[in-house]
């Protein structure tokens, strides 16, 4: 990932989750380097953390996670989305940009059929939906001479 859009994440992350001079994993950060002054201030609600950050930054249709409002845990690991996508033919390059892009589009149609509250904003469902998806093969796919693009298998 570059630095700038490394950067962007960061920043966002921390905006939309975190109280602006942190952000956590999992739960309200800590006081951070403003000493939580910033969370109290409240512009977007009581940070979270990423796993609280369901339509700030996460969205439904997650490619290996469930979502938030049919079963309350969109943090977890999904054994069968993840599964489904195993089970995908391979593209040239494995489960390449071939693969995922089709994949992305069933998984938002399963997720409008079943969740009742689909929600899907202009930044979270295009921008930070399809790079979940895209980083799936960009940053897991083993470089090689043989596959310069990178080559992500399913073992």
């Amino acid at each position: 990932m570059g630095l700038d859009l490394s950067g962007f994440l960061s920043v966002y992350a921390a905006v939309m989750d975190g109280d602006v001079a942190s952000v956590s994993i999992g739960g309200a950060p800590k006081s951070g380097l403003l000493g939580g002054v910033t969370s109290s201030i409240g512009l977007l609600g009581k940070p979270q953390g990423l796993t609280g950050s369901h339509n700030r930054f996460e969205c439904d249709a997650s490619p290996t996670r469930s979502d938030e409002y049919v079963t309350g845990d969109p943090a977890s690991v999904n054994l069968s989305q993840f599964e489904e996508l195993v089970a995908m033919p391979l593209g040239p390059n494995g489960i390449d940009l071939s693969v995922i892009f089709p994949f992305r589009v069933e998984r938002t149609k399963q997720s409008i059929a079943t969740n009742g509250h689909f929600f899907a904003g202009p930044l979270t469902h295009l921008a930070v939906n399809s790079a979940a998806f895209y980083f799936t093969y960009r940053f897991f796919a083993n470089h090689s001479a043989e596959y310069p693009e990178g080559y992500l298998g399913k073992l």
